[in-house]
């Protein structure tokens, strides 16, 4: 019989761990591109139009929200890169939503599926999409926020996680 951790036991580094991991895999796996963790930026110095997409995942044990913050720009290069087009081919909003809403829902996915091996089963949401300047995503009572940033050297991530046990 395995004996289960409590949530509360999970270290910032041993979250970054399942991140770091991840996000790694799925850029390289999905787009071919080698992305690096960096130190990130408060989100609430980001000027820049962007786009936040999201999943959410729950379980009996643990309750999460991802959300990847991406700027327009970079939406439209991983968008090319995801689906193997050039990026001119790339166009409207509703294809880019759909890419970085696929984008969201294959990390969390994978985040989720780290979880649920430590023995904290959980199911996914179906991604949301938000667009604009400015926009702060503020955590829950009794929850944890955790940020990461990864980067190509031109294409930056943000990301941030939720986590309520």
């Amino acid at each position: 019989m395995r004996i289960l951790e409590p949530m509360s036991t999970y270290t910032f580094e041993k979250i970054q761990g399942f991140v770091d991991a991840t996000v790694t895999s799925v850029f390289k796996t999905m787009m071919q591109m080698e992305m690096q963790s960096k130190e990130p930026v408060p989100l609430s110095m980001l000027s820049e139009s962007r786009i936040i997409s999201s999943v959410s995942f729950t379980g009996e044990k643990i309750n999460g929200v991802v959300c990847l913050h991406i700027s327009e720009e970079t939406a439209v290069e991983l968008t090319a890169a995801l689906l193997g087009m050039p990026r001119p081919e790339v166009s409207g909003h509703e294809m880019v939503n759909d890419a970085m809403g696929e984008l969201a829902n294959v990390i969390t996915g994978n985040i989720k599926s780290k979880f649920s091996d430590e023995g904290f089963p959980c199911m996914l949401s179906i991604p949301s999409i938000y667009r604009g300047n400015k926009i702060e995503v503020e955590s829950t009572r009794h929850s944890t926020q955790h940020h990461f940033a990864y980067s190509d050297g031109s294409n930056t991530v943000l990301i941030e996680l939720f986590l309520k046990s």
